[in-house]
């Protein structure tokens, strides 16, 4: 049995001692929590998504501004795809005589004064819809349609001081028919290269 004096030595060696015990037992702890924290990590992940490059231009040949001696003007206009991937196309156009800088009508006799020559793909494979033609295929990457050959004066109706307008303007879309529908208000059932639109 211990006396009283041996207890007493033990509790101050103890006391001198405490931060010693607190560590020796704090350790244990200490090592689990680290290994808890050092098994316990995170991990991302980023997915990057790239769309097909769309490039597409509207181009004009129409070297003589002056109407010839058959009141024709040469004017071909072509839609290319230089992009990666596929579109939907639609363009509309708008024609305008103007006189001394003013605003002119394009009927006389209630017939247009200048005719559209349009091509073949023009006539086959556009349909027209509120001011706008919707090409009735997918324009495919490397692929061009051309619209319209030239342009007829059918009645000398207006002088050398008179100007005629015709101007294009197109949009594209990618090949989506809900893309088609939420921006054009059309959808486009897509079948192979053909296009339905409703």
């Amino acid at each position: 049995m211990m006396n009283k004096e041996k207890f007493h030595n033990v509790l101050k060696i103890m006391n001198k001692n405490k931060s010693l015990i607190f560590l020796f037992l704090l350790f244990p702890m200490i090592s689990i929590g680290g290994t808890i924290a050092y098994y316990n990590t995170t991990q991302s992940l980023e997915n990057t998504f790239t769309t097909a490059n769309y490039n597409t231009k509207m181009s004009e040949y129409f070297p003589i501004t002056e109407w010839d001696e058959d009141n024709t003007l040469d004017k071909q206009l072509t839609i290319s795809n230089e992009g990666s991937g596929g579109v939907l196309l639609r363009f509309t156009y708008n024609e305008m005589w103007y006189e001394n800088g003013d605003v002119v009508n394009n009927l006389y006799n209630g017939e247009e004064i200048v005719t559209k020559n349009w091509t073949q793909a023009f006539i086959n494979d556009f349909e027209y819809h509120e001011g706008w033609y919707y090409y009735k295929k997918v324009l495919n990457a490397d692929e061009s349609v051309t619209i319209l050959d030239s342009v007829v004066r059918n009645y000398d109706v207006y002088d050398e001081t008179s100007e005629y307008h015709l101007d294009f303007n197109y949009e594209v879309l990618q090949v989506d028919n809900n893309a088609s529908e939420y921006v054009w208000g059309y959808e486009a059932v897509i079948e192979g290269s053909n296009v339905t639109w409703r």
